[in-house]
């Protein structure tokens, strides 16, 4: 990671920190956001979908092909 190559990084007593709080509404904001499918907020797009076939992962939720349509 490009932060670790900072000259003061190496004196730094934590060099890596997550943020649980802004973590947590994140995760959050996701999941309500899909559940409830508010658009500016869902995560379930048709290029989400997409990555799930091209990982081979959750073959029931690929986009139809436009053949079939």
């Amino acid at each position: 990671m490009i932060f670790f190559e900072l000259p003061y990084c190496s004196k730094l007593d934590v060099r890596h920190c997550i943020d649980v709080m802004h973590v947590e509404k994140n995760v959050c904001d996701s999941i309500i956001g899909t559940l409830l499918n508010i658009k500016a907020k869902t995560k379930d797009i048709i290029n989400a979908r997409k990555d799930l076939v091209e990982m081979g992962v959750r073959f029931e939720l690929q986009p139809p092909a436009c053949h079939s349509l």
